[in-house]
């Protein structure tokens, strides 16, 4: 209906304030981690969160966080309007920002990471990293340097780090956490060579240790085996039984079996179920020669020796010390010729030293301030290196002839063990494992029928001795002793 006439006209609306642009939030360079903090009324200072130090933490940690853990990009679009909105503001510091040049983020990640662990020790310093690894540190044990090793550039990431360097107007300092590390290890000739130096000096003597150890493991199976006076009686015996067995056939009358046959005097059973073994078990025991089925027990593990039968174990352990100690000593020759007259009488003057303790190490693994200062440093551990890797070739040197010794002995002990079971044919270590396997079955069925034997005459000794209880229960007169 129209307004009455003379009505007063309704109040105007509040004029309304003009709405502001939404503001568009910056794009997150990370991923949001969500957490509650500590309470305002917590003292923080006595908590954990307190108790580390901002200048323990490198930049380079947090720019690898970044990388890692970063988050998706705007769209094209929002990156493209943010550009033009960012277009008058202040630019990020080129001091700040890290040079990559490695393609593969997922491998630059991964030595970041794989780095870290060194980072701590050498407080971020990477000329002190590769000088540890030049001159044979004693920290760096085998699995910390094999560690490393996998962090080595490959040539093609060299070649890029190289020529990043060698170009006057890149900034070295601006590289990412791999490619210094990389850069560090340029300026050591041959640095991977003397990354496997340090890896053989870790470990070839517990690489000695364990194929002596296969080594004595296989030797003292093969002379149990060569030397069981009760294994050779009751295979001999075996062969009698079963050429009576066939006799009048092709396969009778013979002189001896294969390895691979001895399978077939368990097969073989007659009346109750009683095999061959079974049957020269009575025997001997009715002989008085029981005790012969006890070459069982004197056996070592046949099935455990047959593991450290293939080369790897042994020879080819042989082959790889051989080749780590000669390249061992071609590198401290190398690293010899590359000092001074006067540094090579000092590294010659402390190999003469008496005792097992080794040359000092670099002092300080702080970078030295000048470009002298760093090349003392590194003349120092070269010599360290030269003494050490001296040392190293010696030790080694004993212990491969040690290990010489014993495979010797051993191929002549397993040359004696195949001719004496008759397995003269294909190679070595397989017609040995044929031996052990075949007679580690073997023996395995006479320590059944021995110990079958034994149960049976204990049963009918307690079933004799109940008869007699019972007996004895029933007519007390007749168990009492005579007067």
């Amino acid at each position: 209906r129209g307004r009455r006439r003379g009505a007063a006209a309704p109040p105007a609306p509040p004029a309304t304030a003009a709405k502001a642009p939404a503001r568009t939030p910056a794009p997150r360079k990370t991923k949001q981690l969500h957490w509650t903090k500590l309470d305002a009324s917590v003292d923080v200072g006595a908590t954990v969160w307190g108790a580390a130090s901002p200048a323990d933490e490198a930049d380079d940690d947090l720019a690898l966080l970044e990388e890692i853990f970063a988050s998706k990009p705007p769209p094209a679009k929002a990156r493209a309007a943010d550009r033009a909105a960012a277009g008058a503001g202040a630019a990020e510091p080129a001091s700040l920002k890290k040079v990559s040049l490695l393609e593969d983020s997922r491998r630059a990640a991964n030595v970041a990471i794989g780095l870290e662990y060194f980072s701590r020790q050498y407080r971020g310093d990477d000329d002190a990293l590769c000088r540890a690894v030049a001159s044979l540190s004693e920290w760096l044990d085998g699995p910390k340097l094999r560690s490393l090793q996998v962090q080595l550039p490959p040539p093609e990431e060299e070649a890029l780090v190289r020529s990043s360097v060698d170009d006057a107007a890149n900034d070295a300092a601006r590289l990412a956490r791999p490619e210094r590390f990389f850069a560090a290890a340029l300026r050591w000739p041959r640095f991977a060579a003397r990354v496997e130096a340090a890896c053989f000096r870790a470990e070839f003597d517990e690489q000695a240790w364990d194929a002596c150890r296969a080594a004595d493991k296989v030797a003292a199976a093969v002379a149990a085996l060569v030397g069981s006076d009760g294994l050779g009686r009751v295979l001999r015996y075996l062969l009698k039984a079963g050429n009576a067995l066939n006799s009048g056939l092709a396969s009778g009358d013979a002189a001896g079996v294969a390895l691979g046959s001895l399978g077939a005097f368990a097969t073989a059973r007659g009346k109750g179920g009683a095999n061959l073994v079974d049957y020269v078990a009575e025997i001997f025991a009715e002989r008085g020669q029981a005790a012969d089925l006890d070459f069982v027990d004197a056996l070592p593990s046949l099935a455990e020796a047959a593991r450290y039968v293939d080369d790897d174990h042994t020879r080819g352990a042989l082959r790889k010390l051989r080749s780590g100690l000669a390249q061992v000593r071609a590198e401290a020759k190398a690293a010899e010729a590359s000092l001074s007259s006067a540094d090579r009488k000092r590294a010659a003057a402390l190999r003469k030293k008496s005792g097992e303790a080794p040359a000092p190490e670099v002092a300080s693994p702080a970078a030295p301030a000048t470009a002298k200062g760093r090349a003392s440093l590194d003349a120092q551990a070269t010599v360290r290196f030269v003494v050490e890797a001296g040392r190293c070739v010696d030790e080694a040197a004993k212990a491969v002839a040690g290990l010489e010794a014993k495979i010797a002995a051993l191929d002549a002990a397993t040359k004696k063990c195949r001719a004496y079971f008759g397995a003269t044919g294909g190679p070595a270590a397989a017609a040995l494992k044929l031996v052990f396997g075949a007679l580690d079955g073997f023996a395995s069925e006479v320590r059944r029928s021995r110990d079958k034997r034994r149960r049976k005459l204990a049963a009918k000794e307690r079933n004799a001795k109940r008869a007699a209880a019972a007996a004895a229960r029933a007519d007390p007169a007749a168990a009492a002793p005579a007067p």
